[in-house]
C-alpha cells in the first residue's frame, strides 16, 4: 500500500469516488471480507500548510474503531478500513477531513444516503481508522460502538465512547474520558486524568502528575503506580484496589458504596488516615484507633508536621459503606 500526499488547505473527502486522486488502495481493488461482503483499505498523507501548525485533531467515527498515535511529523496520516455487504454500499462510506485556519482538523465518517427502502442491517458496515497526528496536537475523539486507542501525544485528549473500550498509553496533559459501557485502561499518563463510566471496569497504571479522578457507577477499579497530588476514586457498585505513593500535602479519597476497598501505599511521606467502614483491617504500624462506635478509625504514618508548617502530611480517606476496608503500608 502507498499513500498519496494532499495539502491541508481545504476540505478533503476520502471517498472511493475520488480514489484516483487521493489513494492507492491494496491492490487497487475491492476484496472479499473475511466476515462476508467486501472491504477496502485506503491511505493518505496530509501536509499542514506552510506557517500553520496542527494544534488539535477531532475524530468523529460512529461506524467503527479508532486508533490515534502521535508522531514527529507536522502533518497527518490516515488509514481507513471499510467493510460493507456489497460494492454499492461500500462506495457510500465516506471519510472526510475538514481543516480550519487556526490549526484544527476534523475527521469524520459518514454513510451517504442511498436508494434502499429498508435500513441497512446493523453490523453489516464498518469504518475503522488509524490516524497519525503531530505529538503536540490535542486529540478529541468520539465513537458510538467500538474500540478507541490513543498513544504518544503530549497535549491531552478528550474521549467519548458509548459502548466499547478506551485504551490510553504514554499521553501527557489533561486526559478526559467518558465511557457508558465497557472497559477503560490508562497507562503512563502524566498530568491530569478524569475517567468516568456507567458500567464496566477501569484499570490504571503509572499515573503521575497533578490530579486523578475516576468514577464508576457499576464496576471494579484497579490501579497501581499512582503518584499524584490529589486523587478521588469512587465506585458505587464495585470493588476498588489501589497502590499509591502519596506526596506531601496530597489529598486522597477512595470510596465504594457497595463494594470492598483495598489501598496499599508506600514511600516515606507522612500520612494521616481516616477510615469509614463497618469492618476495617489496617496495618498495625498505622496506630489506628476508633474514637466512638460508628465513628471513623484514625491512624497515621510517619512524623506529623508542626501546626504552622506549610508542608503537611498526605490526607488519606477511605470509605466502604457496605463493604470492608483494607489499608496497608509496605
Amino acid at each position: 500500500m502507498r499513500g498519496l500526499k494532499a495539502a491541508l488547505a481545504a476540505p478533503l473527502v476520502l471517498a472511493p469516488l475520488v480514489l484516483a486522486a487521493l489513494f492507492c488502495g491494496v491492490g487497487k481493488a475491492h476484496a472479499e471480507s473475511p466476515a462476508g461482503g467486501v472491504f477496502e483499505q485506503d491511505a493518505v498523507d496530509v501536509d499542514a500548510p506552510e506557517g500553520v501548525d496542527i494544534v488539535s485533531v477531532q475524530v468523529d467515527n460512529r461506524l467503527g474503531d479508532v486508533s490515534v498515535r502521535g508522531h514527529d511529523k507536522p502533518g497527518i496520516a490516515i488509514q481507513s478500513f471499510k467493510r460493507a455487504a456489497d460494492r454499492d454500499t461500500l462506495d457510500r462510506l465516506v471519510v472526510s477531513l475538514v481543516p480550519d485556519a487556526n490549526g484544527g482538523v476534523r475527521i469524520r465518517t459518514t454513510l451517504k444516503a442511498g436508494p434502499e427502502s429498508r435500513p441497512i442491517v446493523a453490523g453489516s458496515i464498518s469504518v475503522d481508522l488509524v490516524v497519525l497526528v503531530p505529538h503536540t496536537a490535542m486529540v478529541e475523539a468520539e465513537l458510538w460502538k467500538g474500540n478507541l486507542r490513543v498513544s504518544g501525544v503530549d497535549n491531552g485528549a478528550k474521549l467519548l465512547v458509548d459502548r466499547g473500550r478506551i485504551e490510553v498509553k504514554q499521553v501527557s496533559g489533561v486526559v478526559v474520558s467518558d465511557l457508558r459501557r465497557g472497559e477503560q485502561e490508562f497507562a503512563e499518563v502524566l498530568g491530569e486524568l478524569q475517567a468516568s463510566g456507567i458500567e464496566g471496569a477501569l484499570k490504571l497504571s503509572a499515573i503521575r502528575g497533578k490530579r486523578l479522578q475516576a468514577n464508576l457507577v457499576r464496576g471494579t477499579i484497579h490501579g497501581e503506580g499512582l503518584k499524584v497530588d490529589a486523587m478521588t476514586v469512587q465506585s458505587v457498585f464495585g470493588d476498588i484496589e489501589l497502590v499509591v505513593e502519596p506526596t506531601l500535602n496530597g489529598q486522597y479519597r477512595v470510596a465504594s458504596r457497595k463494594g470492598n476497598v483495598e489501598v496499599r501505599f508506600h514511600g516515606a511521606t507522612p500520612v494521616a488516615l481516616k477510615v469509614y467502614a463497618a469492618k476495617a483491617m489496617v496495618s498495625p504500624e498505622l496506630g489506628t484507633v476508633r474514637e466512638s462506635e460508628g465513628g471513623p478509625w484514625r491512624g497515621r504514618f510517619g512524623m506529623m508536621a508542626k501546626p504552622n508548617s506549610k508542608v503537611r502530611p498526605a490526607q488519606l480517606e477511605v470509605r466502604a459503606n457496605a463493604g470492608q476496608v483494607l489499608v496497608r503500608h509496605f
